[in-house]
């Protein structure tokens, strides 16, 4: 158990080296020292902070179950071998850069809790990552040949990842980007004041309403508890647009836009309506079903007003009920070709008296064929969707 600092500069070790549930009470620099075997680090304690800079390591390196209160830095260094950090826990930031790992790196049940820096490294095999990354994570201008699987990684904090290159596409299927939404049972007690109000109202829905129904509106929303989950969410779905996982991008997307609410989005802005709209009437372009359905419900609800809007007795009923179902479709579907002008013209003045066609049928009219275009809109977009999806 070193108490004082220790310092190891230029040092050559022919043979293997083992500091195995080791306790360093400061801080531990390896400055050009070349490792001839394997080192073991498995277990030990550096409590102010492990430096190892410009070395190289001719065998295996591990860092497994490593606790670095004061941080790990890795820098200007050559793994020949494989480069075990799994287990690894730092209280402070991991920083690895300008590194060489020849053959593979695992980063598996990382812990990393002051934030995540990898730069400028070359990755020559296979990458795993997983664990869960409480602060910023940063991914810069590394190359990665092999196989780079993000498994099971919960990032808890705003990543980037920018001018990294992927030999092969990377798998990020298992990304953890979910969050816990805010629920009428929380005790939330931080951010702004919209979120506040909003917890406010959730719990008087649910005093009115019950649990049922104020947990299925807390659902719909799916407001987050922290706003830094917005960069995340967006960084992966260019990452994944990157790749082509048009699944993934549109599943991340949803919840990139769920995210917004009450942190970028206040409540009656035209951003938190139109999302939310988005969300209820396409599922975020993935559903086909949502907008057939509404159109369907608008053909039907609206061919029953105009119903109820003739004042044409002249005209029977079966021919009134033919008529009114006329103009609704023709409202549904605007652009279909088929129409003439002159059959809607026709279906009206079975409706009404000529020349006296009420102000809120032209209304009405006006607000079916609007919602019709832009439903149509959600339509085709989600077919699109459907075909990337399963190319």
């Amino acid at each position: 158990m070193p108490g004082g600092k220790w310092d190891l500069d230029g040092y050559d070790f022919p043979l293997p080296v083992s500091f195995v549930d080791c306790v360093f009470q400061r801080s531990v620099h390896i400055l050009n020292a070349h490792f001839e075997s394997w080192v073991d680090l498995t277990g030990a304690t550096f409590k102010n902070g492990l430096l190892i800079e410009d070395s190289i390591c001719d065998g295996e390196a591990v860092f497994e179950s490593v606790r670095c209160p004061g941080g790990l830095i890795v820098s200007g260094c050559h793994f020949k071998e494989s480069g075990n950090f799994d287990d690894l826990d730092a209280y402070k930031r991991i920083h690895i850069s300008d590194s060489i790992f020849s053959n593979g790196a695992s980063l598996q049940e990382l812990g990393a809790y002051g934030g995540t820096i990898l730069s400028r490294n070359k990755f020559e095999k296979e990458v795993s990552f997983s664990g869960v990354i409480q602060r910023e994570a940063v991914f810069l201008d590394n190359e990665f040949s092999g196989l780079v699987d993000f498994q099971r990684v919960h990032f808890e904090a705003p990543t980037v990842l920018r001018g990294n290159v992927f030999k092969l596409r990377p798998i990020i299927d298992d990304i953890d980007l979910t969050y816990e939404p805010i629920m009428p049972s929380d005790k939330f007690f931080a951010g702004r004041d919209e979120i506040h109000s909003y917890y406010r109202m959730l719990h008087k829905i649910r005093r009115l309403l019950g649990k049922r129904i104020s947990d299925g509106f807390a659902k719909l929303l799916f407001v987050a508890q922290t706003e830094e989950q917005y960069s995340t969410l967006r960084q992966f779905r260019l990452f994944a647009k990157e790749y082509d996982d048009h699944r993934l991008a549109l599943d991340i997307y949803a919840l990139e836009l769920k995210s917004r609410r009450f942190w970028c989005d206040p409540v009656m802005s035209s951003g938190f309506i139109l999302g939310l709209m988005y969300q209820i009437f396409s599922d975020f372009g993935r559903s086909l079903r949502r907008p057939l359905l509404t159109l369907a419900i608008s053909f039907v609800c609206f061919w029953g007003v105009f119903y109820s809007l003739a004042t044409n007795a002249r005209c029977l009923g079966s021919e009134k009920i033919h008529a009114a179902a006329f103009v609704s479709l023709n409202n549904v579907l605007p652009i279909a070709g088929w129409q003439k002008q002159a059959l809607l013209s026709a279906a009206e003045s079975c409706l009404f008296d000529q020349n006296r066609i009420p102000f809120a049928h032209g209304l009405l009219s006006l607000v079916q064929t609007v919602t019709s275009l832009i439903l149509i809109f959600l339509l085709l977009l989600a077919v699109r969707n459907t075909v990337k999806m399963n190319n």
